[in-house]
Order: structure tokens, then C-alpha cells, then sequence
């Protein structure tokens, strides 16, 4: 599926209508950025990146923390036909090295702490903007050509190895038009930005799919342990009433804050990264009084599914497709994605993009009632005794339990029977017993998916996305 779209045309009319009005606003600087602001020093990018010894033309690496910055760097490197491969700084050593080692160009745009020392870094400031007209700066916008390749962002692979997925602006531009569509996003909402700004969730959903309906974007310092109990302290002055969080930063939140939220009325909270345990959507919708709605998506697809406010109330599964999307189900209920935003290809091996367009997942699903539900995930199915058993359903199982806040389940081979099936478990080992969860397992899933082992932990690795990291678990409990 293919269809002709002008990204750069459509946000170019956002910005000639919400010129004066704000864009980005940073409570912790006391900044506020209007639209047409943000825009004059994005035009100013292309000059300061060659008085900083940039060739015209080369590519932009950059790993930056959360601020008004990175959207500016994004869109001017759209309008001097730039491509940037987005990294994330809190990733580990190896793999940042890795991610540079497949990005073109020799310089590192970045302001974490962590990076600035070294020998190719180049301190990310704030640009001074240029001294343009109003149709001027718009005019450069809508003529950009957002066909071109724009972004690379880096995910892991099946091997522990980055993937860098290569996106054009029109995909990113399309997939927030649809999803926004379900929401009824306008200039009156304003998201709240915690998400890291140098991974494809806080580029697409709280940065491009904002802006694509002039909405305003209140950037918070990057959700963690050490920031969480502050997470709210911005929203309610600046009535955020779009929010994006992940399960994780769920659990922090009704850990370290309290609620109701006393910002905008019937605030949303998009839930993405993970699976959503229904126990924790009940208890924080409680709590905090913001209604939930879980999201599907990867790096490669964009958006592709979205529970939402107008969906006849139906709150299961993680909803039905976006307009335009087609989601086939292959005979071992493999989904396979086709919609106009699919990734163009991967930077550093041969694109997966087959059979017209089509996407295979690698994610098991099924649809009931026009509702997509994932049970798991291909590469990971355990086959023991000759069934095949999903981890997903056995981890959605332990996630019940109130003590639980992880669970990573996988296979391991044996020389008989097949695959052994482990579950490791982030619990309070003074609150929960391994018999008494692997009664529930057998209980609700039946004797076939009873784990051979159960492993307690303190925490699990997760990688900055906040999923938990199967890699670093296997590794962490080769012994078991």
C-alpha cells in the first residue's frame, strides 16, 4: 500500500496558522517557544552546523537530552536536506559505539554529561534564530521535500545488535494524522513530554504528533526513579491533558505520587512499549482519574493500532487498526502489517519489506470483534511436548499479582522434551511464593504452560524504552 503525501505541506500550514501561539514549553528553563520561533531556528540549523565544521549535506548524529533543542534539530535537518540518526544517551557504551559505527558522519551533536568529553562531540546549544518573514520561514518549510530519507532510529535486534530503522518525514507526518484522528487531537490539547527524545516514541508520539495538529508540548525532564515523584508537578499549571507512558512509568507514578491529577479535564494517557496489565490500568486510573488507552506500534510500522475514547467502550486488546492500515493474520497467527508509513529500510542490513509492502511483525496476534489482540511473539513461542505455549499470556498471568512488577518468561532447549520454560519474576520475595504462582499459571492457562522453574528477582534490565531486555535476562539466570 502506497499513497502520494506531502508531510512538509501539511506541517508547513500548522505553522503559518499557529505562528504566534506556543510550541514548546519549558517549565524547569521558564521558556516558552511559539511556533514561528521554533521554525526561525530550525532555518538557522544549516549555518551553525557548518560554522561548527559541518560539510553541506552531511549527516547529523545526535544524543540529546530532554529539551526545546531536539525538535529543532529534526526539522532543520528536514529543511537542509539532512539525514540524522537519533541515539539515545542513556544507552550502555557498546551499543551507543555500535549505533555510531552505523551512522554516517564523524561528529556527535549531544549535551549529556556522559558524552560531551569525547574527542568527536560538539556541545548542543540553543540556535539563535534567523531574521526572516513569516511566509518566508513557511515557504521553506512546505517546499522541503519530506520524501527523501530524514531519520534513523535504533532498535535492538534479535541478536542483542541495533537495527537503525530508516523512516521519511511524510511516514512520520501520515501514521500521527491517523492516530490523532482517534483521538480528536486540536490546538486545545497539550502533551507532556518525559519520554527520551533521541528514540522513535519520543520523537513520533510527543514531538511530531503534537506539532501535526498545533497542539502545545510541555517538555519534562526524562521520566525515572530519581525523577518520578516530581512528574507532575508542571502538568496541572499547564493543563496537559495528553499524556505518554509506558507500564513502567505507571508503577513509579503510583509508587511516588498521589492523586487525583488537577489539570485538564478528561485528560489521556497513551500507554505504549509494553503490554498492559488490566490490574494496573484499573488502579491508576483510580488513583490519578486519567483514562488509559493502550497503543501498538513498532519502529519499523509507526502507529498501527490504538484503543480510544470513541471505540464503543471497548477497552480490550490494544484496539482496532488505524485508517489505512490492512493487518493480515498469517495461519500461525503471525501479524503482517501493510500501511503508507512502513520503514523505507534498514541502514545497516537488507530491509524485511516484502510481499508488496508488507511488514511481518514477529508479533502473534488474533482479532475478535474488530479488536486486535497480541498473545505473543513469533520467535519466541516455547514448544514443550509439542505444544507451543505463548510467554505473553503466562507473563500477563504473574503480572496479576500486586507483588509482581515484572516478568520476562522464555525457553530454554533440552535434549528431551523440548523447551524448559522459565519465568523470571520482579517481586517482593517477602510478599509472593512460587507455588502460589505457579498455581495461578496452571489455574488460568492450564498444566501445559506451568513453568519448570521460577526465578525472584530484585529488578529486571530493561532497555530505554522501559521494555524488559530478554537478552540481559537469559544472560543474568544462564545458571538456572
Amino acid at each position: 500500500m502506497n499513497t502520494e503525501f506531502d508531510g512538509s505541506r501539511h506541517v508547513g500550514k500548522v505553522f503559518s496558522q499557529y505562528w504566534d501561539t506556543p510550541l514548546l514549553i519549558e517549565p524547569h528553563q521558564s521558556q516558552s517557544l511559539e511556533y514561528g520561533e521554533v521554525l526561525k531556528r530550525a532555518i538557522a540549523l544549516d549555518d551553525w552546523l557548518i560554522s561548527e565544521g559541518y560539510g553541506a549535506g552531511e549527516p547529523i548524529r545526535i544524543a540529546p537530552t530532554n529539551s526545546s533543542i531536539p525538535l529543532t534539530v529534526y526539522l532543520g535537518a528536514l529543511l537542509s536536506d539532512r539525514l540524522v540518526y537519533a541515539i539515545d544517551p542513556s544507552r550502555g557504551e557498546q551499543d551507543i559505539s555500535e549505533m555510531l559505527d552505523i551512522a554516517d558522519g564523524e561528529r556527535l551533536l549531544t549535551d549529556d554529561p556522559s558524552l560531551i568529553d569525547r574527542e568527536d562531540a560538539i556541545q548542543l546549544t540553543p540556535i539563535e534564530p534567523v531574521d526572516m518573514a513569516k511566509s518566508e520561514a513557511v515557504n521553506k518549510l512546505t517546499e522541503a521535500n519530506s520524501s527523501d530519507p530524514f531519520l534513523v532510529t535504533f532498535t535492538s535486534g534479535t541478536t542483542g545488535t541495533p537495527k537503525g530503522v530508516l523512516h521519511n518525514f511524510d511516514n512520520f507526518v501520515h501514521a500521527s494524522l491517523r492516530f490523532g484522528e482517534r483521538f480528536d487531537f486540536s490546538p486545545s490539547d497539550t502533551f507532556y513530554h518525559t519520554l527520551p527524545m533521541g528514540y522513535m516514541a519520543g520523537i513520533l508520539n510527543a514531538l511530531v504528533l503534537p506539532l501535526c495538529h498545533g497542539s502545545e508540548i510541555v517538555v519534562g525532564k526524562r521520566t525515572s526513579a530519581a525523577t518520578a515523584a516530581q512528574f507532575f508537578e508542571p502538568t496541572a499549571e499547564a493543563g496537559v491533558s495528553v499524556f505518554w507512558l509506558t507500564p513502567t512509568i505507571l508503577r513509579m507514578l503510583l509508587q511516588l505520587c498521589s492523586g487525583p491529577y488537577d489539570g485538564a479535564d478528561s485528560a489521556v494517557g497513551c500507554v505504549a512499549t509494553e503490554p498492559l496489565p488490566a490490574d494496573l490500568q484499573e488502579e491508576f486510573e483510580a488513583e490519578f482519574e486519567i483514562d488509559l488507552y493502550e497503543t501498538y506500534g513498532l519502529s519499523e510500522t509507526l502507529f498501527i493500532t490504538t484503543e480510544y475514547p470513541g471505540d464503543g467502550g471497548n477497552r480490550t486488546g490494544v484496539g482496532p487498526t488505524l485508517p489505512d492500515v490492512d493487518l493480515k493474520l498469517e495461519a500461525d497467527g503471525e501479524l503482517l502489517v501493510d500501511a503508507p508509513w512502513l520503514f523505507l529500510d534498514y541502514v545497516n542490513r537488507d530491509g524485511t519489506i516484502t510481499e508488496g509492502h508488507t511488514y511481518r511483525t514477529g508479533d502473534i496476534g488474533e482479532v475478535r470483534d474488530g479488536t486486535v489482540h497480541i498473545t505473543g511473539r513469533k520467535k519466541d513461542l516455547i514448544v514443550r511436548n509439542g505444544i507451543n505455549i505463548s510467554p505473553t499470556r503466562i507473563e500477563e498471568v504473574l503480572l496479576t499479582f500486586s507483588s509482581v512488577s515484572g516478568a520476562a518468561v522464555f525457553g530454554r532447549e533440552t535434549d528431551n522434551v523440548g523447551e524448559r520454560v522459565i519465568a523470571v519474576v520482579e517481586a517482593d520475595g517477602e510478599s509472593v511464593r512460587k507455588q502460589t504462582l505457579q498455581q495461578e499459571i496452571v489455574d488460568e492457562l492450564g498444566t501445559d504452560h506451568r513453568p519448570d522453574d521460577i526465578v525472584l528477582v530484585d529488578d529486571l534490565p530493561r532497555t530505554d524504552d522501559d521494555s524488559v531486555d530478554y537478552d540481559a535476562v537469559r544472560i543474568r539466570v544462564a545458571e538456572v
